[in-house]
């Protein structure tokens, strides 16, 4: 939303303007392409990417792999059909994230690893977060190892990976306001709240969140996320919810 707000990507931006590898994409079985996925699809889990779970060892590799460089797994991902057209159902799809994570690197010009919001603001340097849980990934990894589970590749080694690793802003809770500087417009933040998938039902997904408590606006005042080491995350509007 960042990148968005800073002029470099629009939601609506057909992948393939980024990603030329992506263009024409077909859905399995199909014989014609599928309408073009866009940036809100990726960041909504709709592009049309299978899931995480129940998948070949190779397509679970493409997103659990880290050590592979995110170039690379994104043209293999590439390679794959569709499972469904782009807007029409809701998968979530790490793949789909590595896709977006590609974008940004693509259009963004700063360094890689590194949030940098609009000036003024702080940047946030993802290497401590990864040093601050290497512990707790590579104990999870062990415990996996031992019941037979798939383990992540390289967790306590790698670098940032969409597709692996949960960043979050306190200036969600305020609205895109943090410590009182603006990170993100209020209409984004709003966007990000919004129903972005085929239906409203319970967890439905916004862009980049599940939603709940949602207003008579259509917006949601409860969001939150959980990751694979067991993380959970959640934000409430603090302006929604009256205190005692």
């Amino acid at each position: 939303m960042v990148l968005i707000e800073q002029g470099k990507v629009k939601l609506e931006d057909p992948v393939e303007k980024y990603l030329p590898e992506f263009e024409g994409k077909r859905v399995e079985g199909s014989q014609g392409p599928v309408r073009p996925m866009t940036i809100r699809h990726l960041l909504s889990h709709t592009a049309g990417f299978w899931g995480n779970k129940e998948i070949t060892p190779e397509k679970l590799d493409l997103i659990r792999n880290f050590e592979r460089p995110l170039d690379e797994a994104v043209k293999l991902i590439a390679e794959y059909d569709l499972v469904y057209e782009p807007g029409t159902n809701w998968i979530y799809s790490g793949s789909g994230y590595c896709v977006a994570g590609r974008i940004a690197e693509v259009a963004r010009d700063d360094c890689p690893g590194r949030l940098v919001p609009p000036s003024g603001s702080e940047s946030y340097d993802l290497s401590a977060i990864q040093r601050n849980t290497r512990d707790v990934a590579d104990e999870v990894s062990e415990r996996k190892r031992e019941a037979g589970e798939t383990t992540f590749h390289g967790r306590g080694r790698t670098a940032f990976h969409p597709a692996g690793r949960i960043v979050v802003h306190n200036a969600r809770r305020t609205d895109g306001v943090y410590n009182g500087k603006r990170i993100l417009s209020e209409a984004s933040v709003a966007e990000m709240r919004r129903l972005q998938v085929p239906e409203e039902r319970p967890r439905a997904y916004g862009l980049g969140w599940f939603r709940d408590e949602v207003s008579e606006s259509g917006l949601a005042d409860l969001v939150f996320h959980g990751g694979a080491l067991g993380a959970h995350f959640s934000f409430i509007r603090l302006q929604s919810r009256p205190w005692n």
